[in-house]
């Protein structure tokens, strides 16, 4: 095969999932991984797609397999509920981290309800909108990507390394037994990892939709060190699952 024709199925393999990977583009077209990134690079070129660690995501589908703004309506009812039982966890006075995506905008709203007295880390533009109405949000500010109206990079990696929180929320796209916690946005990975690594206590947010399930990068691997937070939709097996596996799993009520 012609890397023409081979690019043109990569293109069209796009259209219909958003992302692909290296591995699976090499055993779809029984090639090398140099052939496959070199053919990443040159679509890349051509504005045909976004190269991201591991492999490339759709420019149609503005580099995310969801547009943020449909999935800040996407499961609300859930994503506010299971902010409400996280707010649980907080006193006034406290410093916590937060992450971004659309469970930020539920968890900042419930946040700025609930507290008078709150100093927030975070890197969403959104759950710093809201907060900084009457709480004290700091802005680790970087790169700044807009389909996620986030920033990332090394700037806000090294911002986040200078304070210690007391809880860290963050919000995967998707948390599966088998490959641990996972996101759509693999440019957030490193923030997330961080805001993981500052906080006493790690919260994962996540509706009930998001268990086993898989999204498109690897955050790491499900450990006991994690306070799963999520809606009353989670059925009992698979929380029991969760619970054998060592982790405390925290639902509305």
């Amino acid at each position: 095969m012609f890397a023409k024709e081979r690019q043109d199925k990569i293109c069209h393999l796009l259209e219909q999932k958003s992302s692909v990977t290296v591995t699976e583009l090499m055993e779809l077209f029984n090639v090398s991984t140099e052939t496959i990134r070199r053919d990443l690079y040159s679509l890349e070129q051509s504005n045909c797609l976004k190269r991201v660690h591991g492999g490339a995501i759709s420019l149609t589908s503005s580099y995310r397999v969801e547009q943020l703004e449909k999935r800040m309506t996407e499961q609300w009812e859930e994503k506010y509920t299971l902010s409400r039982t996280a707010a649980r966890m907080i006193r006034d006075g406290d410093i916590i981290a937060m992450d971004a995506g659309s469970t930020a905008v539920a968890f900042a709203q419930v946040l700025k309800e609930n507290f008078r007295q709150l100093t927030v880390l975070t890197n969403s533009l959104d759950a710093f909108q809201i907060l900084s109405e009457s709480l004290h949000p700091i802005l680790c500010g970087g790169e700044f990507l807009k389909s996620e109206n986030a920033f990332y990079g090394d700037v806000t990696c090294q911002m986040l390394e200078q304070y210690h929180v007391s809880k860290s929320f963050v919000f995967p796209s998707a948390i599966s037994l088998k490959y641990g916690f996972m996101s759509c946005t693999p440019e957030l990975i490193p923030i997330q990892k961080k805001l993981r690594s500052i906080g006493e206590q790690v919260m994962i947010l996540a509706d009930s939709t998001k268990f086993e399930s898989t999204s498109f990068a690897k955050m790491w691997d499900i450990t006991e060190q994690e306070i799963l937070i999520t809606d009353s939709g989670l059925s009992a097996e698979i929380g029991q699952k969760y619970h054998k596996r060592g982790l405390t799993v925290i639902t509305e009520g």
